[in-house]
């Protein structure tokens, strides 16, 4: 790292060369007891009021104080106005700070910067989650800020056992993160490894958490995804109360959590806010349409195919003579379905509308009746793919696995009938109880290790039930210690 010089003239010459051609950076030039200075900033990125007030003026206005000695200690203690004021040596740590929208403070003879907070850029403000969407509970979301997603969660968490670790992603973009978690509660293990996987990313750029997920996952390959995302403060509060992780990204409000277990999928933030009854009813709806959206079209393939004979007559007959006269085969009919219902689904969620995506599959549900009266599909696999469809509607956490499974159990059922299906099905689980999350089963919280860690798996207990944290997430396992 290059050390800042004594001589204003260098340091200046140096920093120009360095953002030439960005008009963006201001500089500003004044004097005051005969002590030369440079004032920098990123104009939009700055609170230009701040550093009129509590910068510029603050020194100018100064007679008394005398700075033959120690200016660095005096400009600090006694004239600077800001809360957050700190002594930079290098231009790497002073190029970092700029761009972050910090005020940067440089003065003759002296090989000491300061970097001075006067953020000011516009922020969004903080509003409920559009994918997140919930009946009960709090309805603030997390921002684009980091620093104000931290706030968010220590509103939720007070306690000075949460820590929070800042570290920078990116060799361009420098992008901050920070880990979050429970000091006692963490499973160090866990910290440690998710510290030398964040230590081994080496890309360019850092924009957003799922950046950071695809390279430290267990495993890449896999379209399940071994770490959540979530966009709401009440419920990263959750899963680090837990004994998780959390690890927040500067630009998006996804956060991150590990380790992460396959039931999470089919949970949801209202299951905490409604009865115990309800929510456990609506999260057992959310697995069975997990395997719906799965399996339902590969099902119904391999039956009409080779094993019409299980049918009860009348369906048998009514299914048969509903193909009587169609162009395609029942794989070509599926496939095609299936394609344009996602197609639907994909406009109709570019389109911007809070109900796009329930508007994409009425649409297809349109195309679909057109096409049943024109004779090109039958209308029991409009009837199969929509259910289909519907129920990926109910597990959008696992959508992108959901989809490609579908293929797989379409393709063998097709190929071998049941015995295709009972296959892709055993690969299914096999994949998935084959999964780990930074050391953690994927499946931990399904097995049965004990009725209490049974009771917020498939379905919710009431909360004076549940007085353990899930198996072998946490130094201390007791809710009540």
């Amino acid at each position: 790292m290059n050390k800042l010089h004594k001589s204003l003239k260098i340091n200046t010459a140096i920093i120009k060369n360095q953002f030439n051609n960005d008009d963006t950076i201001r500089y500003r030039h004044f004097n005051n007891q005969g002590i030369d200075y440079l004032l920098m900033f990123i104009d939009g990125m700055s609170n230009s009021e701040r550093i009129n007030e509590d910068i510029i003026k603050a020194i100018l206005e100064n007679k008394k104080i005398v700075f033959k000695f120690n200016i660095i200690k005096k400009l600090e203690d006694k004239i600077l106005y800001s809360n957050d004021v700190k002594e930079i040596t290098t231009f790497e740590d002073m190029f970092s700070d700029l761009l972050y929208g910090n005020t940067i403070l440089l003065i003759e003879g002296q090989n000491t910067a300061l970097s001075i907070d006067t953020k000011g850029f516009m922020m969004r403000s903080i509003m409920e989650p559009p994918t997140d969407r919930i009946t009960k509970g709090p309805r603030e979301g997390f921002q684009e800020n980091i620093l104000t997603n931290l706030s968010m969660l220590r509103r939720k968490i007070q306690s000075p056992n949460l820590k929070f670790e800042f570290s920078s992603l990116g060799k361009i973009t420098k992008t901050k993160t920070c880990l979050a978690y429970v000091d006692g509660l963490v499973d160090k293990k866990v910290l440690k490894e998710i510290k030398r996987r964040l230590k081994k990313i080496d890309i360019d750029s850092v924009l957003d958490v799922n950046y950071v997920l695809e390279s430290i996952k267990d495993d890449k390959r896999s379209p399940f995804k071994t770490a959540g995302t979530y966009e709401k403060p009440d419920i990263v509060a959750s899963k680090i109360l837990e004994g998780r992780v959390a690890l927040f990204v500067d630009g998006t409000p996804i956060v991150m959590t590990v380790p992460y277990l396959f039931i999470e999928n089919f949970m949801s933030g209202d299951d905490y806010y409604l009865n115990y009854y309800f929510a456990s009813f609506t999260r057992m709806i959310r697995i069975v349409s997990f395997f719906l959206a799965i399996c339902i079209p590969a099902l119904y393939l391999a039956i009409i195919t080779f094993h019409k004979e299980i049918l009860p007559s009348n369906l048998a007959i009514s299914i048969i003579g509903a193909r009587e006269g169609l162009p395609c085969s029942s794989f070509t009919e599926c496939i095609l379905m299936i394609i344009i219902f996602e197609i639907l689904g994909e406009a109709g969620n570019r389109s911007g509308s809070g109900a796009s995506t329930a508007l994409g599959i009425v649409g297809g549900l349109v195309v679909g009746q057109a096409a049943v009266e024109a004779r090109l599909i039958s209308a029991p696999m409009i009837i199969v793919v929509a259910l289909s469809a519907i129920s990926e509607l109910m597990i959008p956490s696992v959508k992108g696995s959901t989809i490609i499974f579908r293929f797989i159990f379409i393709i063998l059922s097709s190929m071998f009938g049941l015995y295709g299906f009972i296959i892709a099905f055993l690969f299914l689980i096999v994949h998935i109880s084959s999964l780990e999350s930074f050391g953690m089963s994927y499946t931990a919280d399904v097995a049965f290790h004990s009725p209490q860690q049974f009771k917020d798996s498939f379905y919710r207990a009431p909360w004076f039930k549940m007085n353990t944290r899930p198996v072998d997430m946490s130094e201390k396992t007791d809710r009540r210690e």
